[in-house]
């Protein structure tokens, strides 16, 4: 390793400590607060060797560079949870050494947190963690604030024993609050002169400094206490020794108890260390691996919890002031755990003189920092965004707001443990409001809409008077129970005369088994009235799960289409065949084709005799991209397919000419080269007319000349039109009536959800 790696490394490290000392003084006496004031030193003790630990077990256990681990709020919130629960259990009350038994439950906690997120990472669970909902992270994080305030409450009054509330005012040492208030400010607004130390240790030592100021001013009886003094680096309990005399079994019978907690705790210091990771990647502009970080964090914890110590995760402030000062290897993570082991073996005497009303001050800041912008910006924008955006939308804000004080509530009345059961219900319950967001994108008929098919006038006119018998209705989203009903009863609300129903789910992104039925039915009811339902777009996904509905089986096979084009298309040629208009399957004479329009029969024998007549076999290559473009084609039977070449030697078809279409004549007429290929996938016969035979006509028959130069104008300008028809059905707006199904004439429908 090169020196300056190593000296930044360790500057990393340094920093980092400075910044997790003052934060672990605080959670590691929230962690057993409901054991009394008596033993928050030991709490300290175990939050801080845990620290100590953690930066040589991240390097053994190979976690992420640059991540730095320690105690959370919430994290120390669960905790306190598990130790008031086993505080009023009997069992405890009467063990010969209760407070060992409930710090040993403590370490099983953190043991059996480990082994979870250990679980996580081989489930591949992490991303899944990633996805919470907002509102559900924003309400355990406000719970974790107002918990942390009402912590806050008795050092920032000075009062001793919390019984005394009741005569507050006989209680109340004022120069206490000062001291807190000193602290907060210190925190908010830290002197610029101190560069580049950790604001938080600066507000320590500040507000530490102003009340022992005060007490030599107005005499310590007008202040509130300072902490115990913590003894040593090594924790005053650990599990091993207790598994050690003995106890193991009667561990083992609490692990019901425990194992909720332990869940939560897995839970939450995963989703901390995988919010952690982004930060750390973006400073270090390396990718890390979450799994590989969830798989460290719990063997981390794992061994901690054996040791003696509370549950750790990735903690994104610490982490950032380690990156940020060079902390780019694991040398870091030791780095922190020497200097925070040398902290507290040297200054331990000088910890126990902070007082009560500084860590009051620096619960509080804590406290506003969880309240992040997020929380902020929802609350402004219930007030502010009400007449702003859609009533879905607003209506969506406010599920969001409901769902964030609810869970915030409970973290509050009932416990962080119960609060993240609450959320996990919520999440669901957001997950299925979500989706609940209208399914249906877009509804259009083959009146505006039109396949890459050209066709001839009369294929074209037909369609266009009697395209409304064809509707696509675009999806978008998740199709479950919920949504797939709502799709059903928009389905039934078609009028009777669409005959021909495309469902485009190149934008769904999930089909449960109860939406696979609904689907069902509907293309059971759609058989039975002689109508025909065509899907296109689906997935491979998708594709199982219409195998396991039936759906599969139930639709024919020539009903299934890649895309919406092909199955528009195969939907244009059912409805011209129930018409009766047979043009795609016979061959059709010169004089029936476009480029023979408006000629009489003396003028067609005349220019078949300029004409190549090219009969092709399937598969085959009419003309390639970048060929001079010195002729034109007009096809007697079969399809010509225009297609832009891609990479792997897959192509991307762009237009498709019915027989008796001219093909070929932009190039033709502007003398350039092709800009795509042209290809027919079965036997087709086609007239070829090259520009020096053109010339040769025009010379010899001026008016016959001049009529096709007119048919190949109009065979572009209907193109424009169409192209022009079909730009303006992506982009309309909503004209269906969801009453009675219908659309105007040439109207479409485009529906989607705010997002």
């Amino acid at each position: 390793m090169k020196l300056h790696v190593a000296r930044t490394d360790i500057e990393g490290g340094i920093i980092a400590t400075l910044f997790a000392l003052p934060i672990e003084l605080i959670y590691g006496r929230l962690a057993v607060a409901p054991l009394g004031p008596q033993h928050f030193a030991d709490g300290i003790q175990a939050a801080l060797w845990t620290c100590v630990l953690t930066g040589f077990l991240a390097t053994i256990f190979r976690g992420t560079p640059g991540i730095i681990n320690g105690s959370g709020a919430k994290i120390a919130l669960v905790l306190a949870g598990l130790t008031a629960t086993l505080m009023k259990t009997p069992e405890i009350a009467s063990a010969p050494n209760p407070t060992a038994l409930i710090f040993a439950l403590i370490f099983m906690c953190t043991i059996m947190a480990g082994a979870a997120q250990c679980l996580f990472a081989i489930g591949r669970l992490g991303r899944s963690l990633k996805f919470i909902p907002y509102p559900v992270i924003a309400g355990t994080m406000v719970g974790s604030a107002i918990a942390l305030t009402k912590t806050a409450l008795t050092p920032t009054l000075g009062i001793e024993d919390p019984d005394h509330y009741g005569s507050l005012f006989g209680a109340w040492h004022p120069l206490s609050t000062v001291v807190t208030i000193v602290t907060l400010l210190l925190c908010l607004y830290p002197p610029k002169i101190l560069g580049r130390m950790p604001f938080m240790l600066t507000a320590l030592i500040g507000g530490s400094l102003v009340h022992y100021s005060l007490s030599l001013i107005f005499g310590s009886g007008h202040l509130g206490t300072t902490w115990s003094t913590i003894h040593g680096l090594m924790p005053s309990f650990s599990f091993y020794h207790f598994a050690l005399d003995g106890g193991l079994p009667s561990l083992l019978a609490w692990a019901p108890i425990v194992f909720p907690y332990s869940l939560a705790i897995a839970a939450i210091a995963s989703m901390e260390s995988l919010l952690c990771l982004p930060t750390v990647e973006a400073l270090s502009s390396r990718k890390r691996n979450g799994e590989r970080e969830l798989w460290s964090q719990g063997l981390s914890n794992i061994a901690a919890g054996f040791m003696g110590g509370f549950p750790s995760e990735g903690v994104g402030a610490r982490s950032r002031a380690n990156v940020a000062a060079g902390g780019k290897t694991r040398l870091s993570a030791v780095a922190y755990s020497v200097a925070l082991a040398l902290l507290i073996v040297f200054g331990s005497q000088l910890l126990g003189k902070i007082p009560e009303a500084v860590t009051a001050g620096l619960i509080l800041y804590l406290a506003y920092t969880l309240i992040d912008d997020g929380t902020r910006r929802l609350v402004i924008q219930i007030f502010s965004m009400r007449t702003k955006v859609p009533a879905s939308q607003y209506r969506l804000l406010w599920a969001n707001a409901v769902v964030l004080v609810i869970v915030a509530l409970v973290a509050v009345f009932r416990g962080m443990l119960q609060a993240t059961a609450v959320g996990v219900v919520a999440a669901m319950l957001l997950f299925i409001l979500t989706s609940m967001k209208p399914v249906i994108r877009k509804i259009m008929s083959a009146e505006s809409r039109r396949s890459l098919k050209v066709r001839d006038a009369e294929a074209t006119a037909l369609l266009e008077k009697e395209g409304a018998r064809i509707r696509i209705i675009e999806l978008d989203g998740v199709l479950f129970f919920g949504t797939a009903e709502t799709l059903s009863m928009e389905i039934i609300k078609l009028p009777p005369e669409v005959t021909i129903l495309i469902l485009d789910f190149t934008r769904v992104k999930e089909i449960d088994a109860t939406a696979g039925r609904t689907l069902f039915q509907l293309a059971r009811r759609f058989q039975a009235a002689d109508r025909t339902l065509m899907i296109c777009g689906a997935s491979k996904s998708l594709d199982a799960d219409f195998e396991t509905s039936g759906l599969r089986d139930l639709i024919k096979p020539n009903h299934w289409h890649h895309d919406c084009d092909h199955a528009l298309e195969r939907a244009e040629e059912g409805l011209l065949s129930q018409l009766g208009f047979a043009h795609s399957n016979v061959t059709l004479l010169l004089g029936e084709t476009m480029l023979a329009a408006g000629l009489d029969s003396d003028e067609v024998t005349l220019l078949e005799t300029f004409l190549e007549r090219r009969e092709l076999p399937g598969h085959v290559v009419v003309f390639s991209q970048g060929d001079l473009g010195n002729s034109l084609y007009v096809s007697a039977s079969g399809v010509i397919d225009i297609r832009l070449p891609l990479r792997h030697g897959k192509h991307k078809r762009v237009a498709s000419f019915a027989p008796g279409v001219i093909v070929g004549e932009m190039a033709f007429l502007e003398d350039m080269p092709r800009s795509a290929e042209g290809y027919v996938y079965a036997p087709t016969l086609l007239w070829e007319l090259t520009r020096q035979r053109f010339d040769d006509l025009t010379a010899a028959y001026p008016t016959i000349g001049h009529k096709i130069m007119l048919n190949l104008s109009r065979g572009l300008s209907e193109r424009l039109r169409r192209t022009t028809q079909n730009l303006r059905a992506a982009s309309a707006n909503s004209d269906f009536n969801a009453q009675s199904g219908r659309l105007l004439p040439g109207q479409v429908e485009r529906r989607r959800h705010p997002r």
